[in-house]
């Protein structure tokens, strides 16, 4: 079930010109498509050592198959820490309203908490603007939001203090959040369907690139190719959310955005569909 009913979404992608259409807006939600991408920890020596020696199998007995284990898997361990949000680190926040382009904030980490600060900022700024200061009820949508991106802010967001905190939905039994993950999965509660396999199968614009990928950019600092991935997962997810709802994928207000983006990549930008 919707917590506000389908009907809400067939509404205009605008903002209200006429005071009844100001009014349609403080009713209708605001749907925040959301993704994120995280980086490994910056762990001391000391840390990762204990961290990889954690892992060593029960079977390894002698110092040397452990030692030999701890230095072929050192650098995988590392890289599993971006799937932990107490030990990894929050790379970037893609994110858009409604219809709207995605906004993508990178974290500045040589600001240390100040960079992890200043992205929970953008996001409660956007957040407060699209809700016109709280009066329109906010909708967080991603895929896998519920087991990933949404703990991983929400902690971050109380690890500093922040406001952002009493905003994301952290109520495992909560309605103020819609996962993809968990819609397709339907009545098998074990399935795990990535976002592009979901959007292949429903024949929508399917992301860029791979998340696979994802930990092989970020060591070739390859930040263009990382900001690109993430904003179209967001335009992804807001297409396979439309699929699910049962309303055609449409994308009125980033149609400017697309033409600049086949302008810049046009051998790794798939084709809309209309």
């Amino acid at each position: 079930g919707w917590p506000f009913g389908d009907h809400l979404l067939k509404w205009p992608h605008h903002r209200g010109r006429n005071p009844r259409q100001d009014e349609t807006m403080r009713t209708k939600p605001a749907i925040l498509y959301i993704d994120i991408e995280t980086a490994p920890g910056a762990l001391s020596e000391d840390d990762l050592d204990a961290r990889v020696r954690a892992k060593v199998p029960k079977n390894y007995k002698s110092p040397e198959a452990v030692a030999k284990w701890m230095a072929a898997n050192r650098a995988d361990v590392l890289d599993r820490t971006a799937l932990d949000s107490m030990a990894g680190r929050l790379w970037g926040l893609g994110w858009a309203f409604d219809g709207e382009h995605p906004r993508v904030h990178v974290v500045d980490h040589d600001a240390g908490a100040f960079g992890e600060v200043a992205a929970l900022d953008a996001l409660r700024w956007d957040i407060e603007h699209a809700t016109r200061a709280g009066q329109r009820t906010l909708i967080w949508v991603g895929h896998n939001v519920k087991g990933f991106d949404l703990p991983w802010l929400w902690r971050l967001a109380v690890k500093h203090g922040h406001d952002l905190a009493s905003l994301i939905p952290h109520d495992k039994w909560g309605r103020d959040a819609f996962d993809t993950m968990e819609a397709w999965a339907a009545t098998d509660y074990r399935s795990k369907v990535g976002l592009d396999a979901v959007a292949r199968f429903l024949g929508v614009e399917s992301t860029w690139g791979s998340g696979s990928q994802v930990a092989e950019w970020y060591r070739a600092g390859d930040e263009d190719s990382m900001i690109r991935h993430l904003t179209e997962d967001v335009r992804t997810t807001r297409d396979v959310f439309l699929r699910i709802k049962g309303l055609r994928p449409h994308r009125p207000l980033d149609a400017l955005a697309r033409q600049l983006d086949l302008a810049h990549h046009p051998d790794t930008t798939p084709t809309p569909q209309d």
